[in-house]
């Protein structure tokens, strides 16, 4: 080969080599050249994983492969800063797309996306349902039973388990006489979950217009196998509010004439009866009846002074007191909440949510936010109705009026952001993932990403009539109450 070829060929291979060096370099550092401008610009990335393992990622319609071990990761690298559209796609199950823009030197994230299953398959699994409340760990139902001899029972859907709490026919047994003010069911006051108490009063319309008393309660001592306890008592009539105490198990509190009274079921109580009454649903077990000694109106003694009304929570008795202080109670001792009073009048019943140190209180239709620096409770909505918390305790998801708002307490801004509305109004909410909510329009039981940016992303997974949802983060299901009967999905969450 003459030398001037091989010059050509030792120049030719050195310049690839820088070329091909330089295009490595720029890589490696995340560079490009916009083709438009010239210009060299860093790249950016997109980082999406979706829950279930049979998920195919789409980038502006074409497939992305996963590169990692886990096949529903997908890391997308060196792309342009510019919007692009994302999809994740499964055979028989409702897509996702989100616009994303990508910005350089920047990964967007898209984490614990859910693909949510078409015609969700929903099996009856008890029927006769007049009232239904899921349990804290989400593994049992407290349900009451439709007719002529209604009856309460604990129902556990993984085992089908029933396990009957109380009775028409065990009231008639054990107290006889006082079967009159019991005949047409019980309603609910508070359910203790953790002491495995359950507090009853008898329903508005226990007298069907005869003479009887109407301030009738229940307090029912069970726990899962164990004998039953139940505790009659003819309530004062100036009885405003009434609960277990939620720092003694045996203790009841009643707030009257503003102060907190509280009365012992070991004290206050004698045991009347005590029979083995056969169960429809396990083993025979014994029922001991207890009424109350001496003067059925008796009060109690007074536990909190001067109080207004209070919140009861598992451990935890707030309370607001005249001067209009919100005090938490609980085994750590007493703590105030606001440092500014709550205006006179303006708020009785109330409820507290916690996220974190934040801290809401709701009365009514209002709505307030505490002002940490301040020490004061300042109003933020006053179209109130609904508010869930998260499982992780970090979200909270509020619905005033026909609009649904997010509180992310991991956000800087530390507020409320809106996220939907609709014509119609809202039935039931509740969180299946610290992304997701699921919540009832009308007949409808629709599923929400939480994720704002682009377009939402809502399903309608289910219709029935009139639906009441509960939603298990032990079986990941959502449970339906209609027409008397409860209904189970499938798993909704891989």
């Amino acid at each position: 080969m003459k030398k001037i070829y091989r010059n050509i060929l030792l120049f030719s291979l050195m310049a690839i080599f820088v070329l091909l060096g330089y295009f490595f370099i720029l890589k490696a550092w995340g560079l490009k050249i916009n083709l438009k401008t010239g210009n060299f610009i860093k790249t950016g990335g997109i980082y999406i994983n979706v829950l279930n393992k049979n998920a195919k990622i789409f980038l502006n319609e074409k497939p992305i492969k996963s590169d990692s071990f886990f096949a529903n990761k997908f890391f997308i690298k060196n792309l342009i800063p510019k919007k692009y559209q994302l999809k994740a796609k499964a055979d028989g199950y409702f897509s996702w797309s989100k616009e994303l823009k990508v910005k350089q030197g920047k990964v967007t994230r898209a984490k614990n996306i859910i693909l949510f299953k078409k015609n969700q398959k929903f099996n009856a699994v008890l029927s006769n349902v007049k009232k239904i409340i899921i349990s804290k760990d989400n593994k049992n139902f407290l349900a009451e039973k439709e007719g002529k001899n209604w009856e309460w029972l604990i129902f556990n859907p993984e085992t089908k388990n029933k396990e009957k709490i109380v009775s028409f026919n065990d009231l008639e047994k054990g107290y006889g006489t006082s079967l009159a003010d019991f005949g047409n069911g019980l309603e609910l006051l508070d359910w203790d979950q953790t002491e495995g108490q359950i507090l009853f009063k008898n329903s508005s319309s226990a007298c069907n217009g005869n003479p009887c008393n109407k301030d009738r309660y229940l307090l029912v001592d069970f726990k899962s196998g164990e004998n039953i306890k139940i505790f009659e008592f003819k309530g004062n009539k100036d009885i405003e509010k009434i609960c277990q105490n939620p720092l003694n198990r045996d203790e009841i509190l009643e707030l009257i004439g503003g102060n907190l009274f509280k009365k012992s079921k070991t004290e206050d109580f004698i045991k009347e009866k005590e029979l083995t009454l056969p169960d429809d649903f396990s083993d025979s077990r014994k029922i001991a009846f207890f009424k109350e000694k001496n003067n059925i109106n008796k009060k109690g003694v007074i536990f909190i002074p001067q109080i207004v009304s209070f919140y009861k929570k598992a451990g935890t008795l707030f309370y607001l007191n005249a001067s209009g202080f919100i005090i938490k109670l609980d085994k750590n001792g007493k703590n105030t909440i606001n440092k500014v009073p709550l205006e006179q009048g303006k708020v009785k019943s109330f409820k507290v949510y916690e996220l974190g140190k934040e801290v809401f209180l709701s009365s009514k239709s209002l709505l307030y936010e505490l002002d940490k620096n301040k020490g004061l409770f300042k109003e933020i909505s006053n179209n109130f109705k609904e508010m869930a918390v998260s499982p992780d305790q970090t979200k909270a998801v509020l619905i005033k009026g026909r609009e649904i708002w997010i509180f992310d307490s991991s956000n800087a801004n530390k507020k409320f952001t809106f996220l939907v509305r609709f014509s119609k109004p809202y039935g039931c909410i509740a969180w299946i993932s610290p992304k997701y909510i699921i919540f009832t329009i009308g007949n409808d039981i629709k599923i929400s990403e939480t994720d704002k940016r682009g377009l939402l992303n809502i399903i309608t997974i289910a219709s029935f009539e009139k639906p009441k949802i509960f939603f298990s983060n032990y079986d990941k299901k959502v449970y339906v109450l209609s027409n008397g009967l409860l209904f189970a999905s499938e798993k909704l969450i891989p």
